[in-house]
């Protein structure tokens, strides 16, 4: 599949933002840097509130917080697989928006003192 193909659907704007995320991981010796400034990145484009980027510990299978952007720091946070909104996602690899966390039974709580509705 060529790198156009795999753009499709996207705007002049989010193809400029994966650029430049392209090259920072590409230019950095510091993968924790480069994720936080991307999150930041994405949370600033989706006009979020929070953001995070959440990787499978691959001894464990659990998930844990990488990198986030918010008002509430979650890095280091740790998740089982197919636990709550993340570890669903991620158990059945897909992405998920959920638009009302109070109406998701697996919705964990506000761990870390944040409160987010979607």
């Amino acid at each position: 599949m060529s790198p156009s193909t795999h753009l499709a659907g996207i705007g002049a704007e989010e193809a400029g933002i994966l650029a430049d995320f392209s090259h920072a991981f590409a230019a950095s010796m510091d993968v924790g840097e480069t994720l936080r400034r991307a999150v930041s990145q994405i949370a600033d484009h989706m006009n979020a509130e929070a953001a995070a980027v959440f990787l499978t510990d691959p001894l464990t299978g659990d998930i844990e917080c990488r990198a986030c952007a918010g008002p509430v720091d979650v890095v280091g946070l740790r998740v089982q697989r197919g636990k709550g909104i993340v570890g669903r996602a991620i158990a059945a690899n897909r992405v998920e928006m959920v638009r009302d966390t109070s109406l998701d039974p697996d919705y964990l709580g506000d761990q870390r003192g944040f409160h987010t509705r979607s």
